[in-house]
């Protein structure tokens, strides 16, 4: 029975994905590493989909921040919490590149190992935000 539930979850979050109108992803709670991205995410951080799959956050994130988000997310997910709003990242493109990613209506599912969560055009939060041009 759980191991239904728990393919349902995902293919719930999958098609949240598939159908998100902004970049999103599943990710594994307790490995921190992407389990399921969309195209438009991998657009933003130059990949292709399938490469982002495993990828631990670690190797994605700025090396400056690794240590924050992941404290940041423990603590929130620690305290019971299950969104994580306006959370903001700066991302190593496959170019080479560092990118600021906001990840918006972050839900985790703790018993499950999966969160899910999107982003909003992060060009525009670097303009808005950051005064990033």
């Amino acid at each position: 029975m759980k191991d239904r539930l728990s393919h349902q979850t995902f293919d719930f979050m999958q098609n949240m994905v598939d159908y998100s109108s902004n970049a999103s992803a599943i990710w594994s709670t307790n490995k921190y590493c992407f389990v399921y991205a969309n195209e438009k995410l991998a657009n933003i951080l130059g990949y292709d989909k399938e490469d982002l799959v495993g990828m631990k956050f670690s190797d994605a994130l700025h090396p400056k921040d690794v240590d924050r988000s992941i404290a940041e997310y423990e603590r929130n997910t620690n305290n019971g919490l299950s969104m994580l709003n306006d959370f903001p990242n700066r991302y190593i493109k496959k170019n080479g590149d560092v990118i600021w990613v906001i990840w918006k209506a972050a839900h985790n599912d703790v018993k499950l190992g999966l969160g899910f969560g999107e982003v909003v055009d992060p060009r525009w939060y670097q303009k808005i935000w950051f005064n990033i041009k």
